[in-house]
């Protein structure tokens, strides 16, 4: 799956959560554009990126032009 194929939608709610989990936008694009992609059910992904004391993981909704990131935990 390549994603400069798509346009990257963050929800509102989504990025509520992020900045009241403490995750900042700029590290919410890194793991976007960087982190391992898996997807899972038939148009949804998870986008993971390992960090030394924490991994963040962002669910995404795939449409045929864009992903939808809904929400963005961290663990």
């Amino acid at each position: 799956m390549r994603i400069e194929n798509y346009s990257i939608d963050i929800k509102r709610h989504a990025l509520l959560r992020a900045l009241k989990r403490g995750i900042d936008p700029d590290v919410l694009e890194t793991v976007i554009r960087s982190g391992r992609i898996e997807k899972f059910r038939k148009n949804y992904a998870r986008f993971i990126k390992d960090y030394k004391n924490c991994k963040i993981i962002c669910i995404g909704q795939i449409q045929p032009t864009r992903i939808k990131i809904l929400t963005i935990t961290r663990k």
